[in-house]
């Protein structure tokens, strides 16, 4: 869509513009884009207002907020996990049943500064030698009857 100015310009026209004359004694092109409110445009000098976003508003602090308290919750619960395996891992001491990380069943035989050693079967006395960062889980700290 086209339009001649009283100059003799040529001006085109973009879908959802319309000429909008400037007020007395303003410069300007003769377009203006609309927004609902044409007199408000031309009175200014045909600045646009800017368009807002979602974030724009008070949603960005919100989302902020929110993934701070998701860090610090995966933060707090890692090291309490971390003081809690310490704390089991101490505590190790001969004739508890223990489970290894590869679900090996047995009884605490020997505690060396970084080695446990595991009774896995009674009747043949097999025996095996393990990194104390190897054990999962202590059963129970008292008679430990780990038969296979």
């Amino acid at each position: 869509m086209t339009d001649v100015n009283m100059s003799g310009e040529w001006t085109i026209l973009m879908v959802g513009q319309t000429p909008v004359q400037p007020p007395l004694g303003a410069k300007g092109d003769g377009v203006a884009q609309v927004s609902g409110d044409t007199t408000a445009a031309a009175a200014d000098g045909g600045a646009q207002q800017p368009v807002s976003t979602f974030l724009d508003g008070g949603l960005m602090p919100i989302i902020i907020l929110f993934v701070v308290m998701m860090f610090g919750m995966t933060f707090l619960t890692s090291r309490k996990e971390k003081k809690r395996r310490k704390e089991m891992l101490s505590k190790l001491d001969k004739k508890a049943s223990v489970q290894t990380i590869g679900g090996i069943m047995g009884s605490v035989i020997e505690v060396k500064d970084d080695l446990v050693v595991l009774e896995v079967d009674k009747s043949s006395n097999t025996r095996m030698t393990f990194s104390r960062a190897a054990i999962q889980t202590v059963h129970q700290a008292g008679d430990g009857d780990a038969t296979s």
